[in-house]
């Protein structure tokens, strides 16, 4: 009965989940907490940005709580050698207040972000606490906390640090704490007021992501000058089509109206006898003009169209 006690015993502790720091011993070299209240949500971005020790066998599994009241962990990334960040599928687990977030990167540099619900708000005035449990032994952390664009009166117990405006006209509160062992934690409890409740991802202006270059105001990129070259060329496209098409089709002579021209057979018929088989037949005793064909009244000696004198038969 022992023997089998102690076998049941054993097999618990094996499929039991056990904290990620103990079962695996990873350790961190650098760490980095970022911590922006009210940023983009009504509650704190919380981003940790983390380097796996030198020696640390990859791909490794890693495991890291996060309160339990934060839900999923919005991202969870590593850097690729080209400096880009991949996003990594995961698994969780709850323990009790404590969310383990469970993983695997082929990458030392990995970075989780998630959003703590647990801003407390009382009218404008805020307070937020902070925890870091101390799963890993991290040989150098820094922290850095953003302060709400429009937040005024900011404490931070825990974080002895003058405020220092940063290039995106936020203000930010730093501090190193050194290298700190496994189970070594610290927390960090912050006040200030919001009058407004306004997020400062909403307020702030677009910046550009790298300083401009001297006289960069002053030069265009073909990009960006290509629709207006690509525009005007169309328009001169138009403009040449409409004046070849004036110019071929209505201008052509062939499509101005002619001039009727009588044929002589038409100038001739009315002054002199109509040919034969052309029209009636001559009238009887009619005289007609020698020269130019008209015909003459009765008793007419000269011809009124001509002046030639008739001859009357």
């Amino acid at each position: 009965m022992r023997r089998l006690t102690g076998l049941l015993l054993l097999i618990f502790l094996l499929i039991s989940p056990l904290p990620a720091a103990a079962q695996t011993g990873l350790e961190l070299d650098t760490l980095r907490i970022d911590i922006w209240p009210e940023y983009d949500q009504p509650s704190v971005l919380v981003i940790y940005r983390f380097t796996l020790a030198a020696d640390t066998a990859l791909p490794a599994q890693v495991s890291m709580r996060i309160p339990a009241d934060a839900g999923e962990p919005y991202n969870v990334a590593m850097k690729d050698v080209d400096g880009m960040l991949y996003t990594l599928s995961y698994t969780t687990r709850l323990d009790g207040d404590w969310l383990w977030v469970d993983f695997s990167s082929t990458s030392a540099e990995v970075q989780l972000e998630y959003y703590d619900a647990r801003l407390h708000a009382d009218g404008a005035a805020r307070h937020f606490t902070y925890t870091w449990p101390g799963d890993f032994t991290v040989h150098d952390v820094n922290v850095i906390v953003q302060q709400p664009l429009h937040a005024a009166e900011m404490a931070i117990s825990g974080l002895e640090s003058a405020g220092t405006p940063g290039s995106d006209g936020m203000t930010y509160y730093a501090a190193n704490f050194g290298a700190l062992q496994q189970g070594e934690g610290f927390s960090l409890e912050m006040d200030y007021t919001n009058a407004s409740g306004a997020l400062s991802a909403v307020s702030q202006p677009v910046m550009p992501v790298q300083a401009l270059e001297e006289g960069a105001g002053q030069r265009t990129s073909f990009l960006g000058v290509l629709p207006w070259v690509l525009g005007g060329f169309g328009l001169l496209l138009i403009l040449f089509g409409g004046w070849w098409y004036v110019r071929t089709v209505k201008g052509a002579p062939g499509a101005k109206k002619r001039r009727h021209t009588p044929r002589r057979s038409e100038v001739e018929a009315p002054y002199g006898p109509p040919a034969s088989g052309d029209g009636p037949a001559p009238v009887e005793g009619a005289v007609y003009c020698h020269q130019c064909g008209k015909r003459a009244g009765s008793g007419d000696v000269f011809c009124r169209a001509c002046g030639s004198k008739l001859r009357h038969e």
